[in-house]
């Protein structure tokens, strides 16, 4: 449950390779200045997990939140990202009025020559779909996942899915992000992303995710990944059919996928 009367209870976390951008380090100190002029404090402490493996780093984030601190929120933000100095006050303003448990920002990638689409995407019987263009409509959005590039997620979220794993897949060490394959009804299958997982886990136990339109942070990872072609890429702007099971072999677990409202 959101407890809106709390204080000192978020972490700041992100995960890199042993490097971080000067961008990223600018918008992070000046997301603890912006708290500190708070009358009511949220921001208590940071983690960092390094790792050349990003859904192991998510994962022992995760861990660490969950078994070492009593923290409500888990605030990611990741390492490529340059973002206002109040977008923890916008994310737990719109959460915590809307009862909200996994909200997410803004923000473009892109692969190769393929057109720039937001990192928010909805699963429907038509296929995989990430939204090309902001949406006007300032409210909170619905989807399906949304990349952690600046995302908020509440403790009950993660304890469910982190529970629901430890319960069915002890040995599973990626027990909140993972890597689960998305196996479509044509027989192929795409990996999806860490973040992609860990929505799509969630929201089995009634934990939707949504997008904040009114939120909008800046990406750089085309600084850091080469162009070209990749399958999750491609699967984001084909239109292939979403009517399978998301069905993974080591780390990845058996979801059904549900249509995005």
């Amino acid at each position: 449950m959101i407890d809106c009367d709390r204080e000192n209870d978020v972490l700041l976390a992100f995960c890199h390779n042993g490097s971080v951008m000067t961008t990223f380090m600018n918008s992070f100190l000046a997301a603890f200045a912006e708290d500190a002029r708070q009358k009511r404090r949220r921001l208590i402490e940071y983690h960092d997990a390094p790792g050349p493996y990003i859904h192991d780093n998510r994962a022992r984030v995760a861990k660490y939140f969950l078994e070492h601190t009593d923290y409500q929120w888990l605030w990611f933000v990741d390492n490529d990202i340059k973002f206002p100095s109040d977008s923890l006050y916008r994310l737990l303003d719109a959460a915590e009025e809307n009862g909200i448990y996994i909200l997410g920002a803004a923000y473009w990638n892109q692969y190769g020559d393929k057109p720039p689409y937001l990192t928010w995407l909805s699963f429907s019987t038509e296929g995989i779909r990430a939204l090309a263009a902001l949406p006007e409509n300032p409210y909170p959005m619905p989807v399906t996942a949304v990349g952690m590039g600046c995302t908020l997620i509440h403790r009950d979220a993660l304890q469910a899915v982190a529970n629901f794993q430890h319960e069915h897949y002890p040995d599973d060490t990626w027990d909140t992000f993972g890597s689960d394959l998305l196996r479509f009804d044509d027989g192929t299958s795409h990996r999806m992303g860490e973040d992609v997982t860990f929505c799509v886990r969630a929201r089995r136990h009634g934990f939707e995710t949504y997008g904040l339109p009114t939120l909008l942070v800046e990406h750089f990872k085309p600084i850091f990944c080469p162009h070209g072609q990749t399958a999750w890429a491609d699967a984001l702007h084909d239109p292939l059919d979403a009517g399978g099971e998301v069905n993974g072999a080591h780390n990845g677990h058996e979801v059904k996928p549900i249509p995005a409202p």
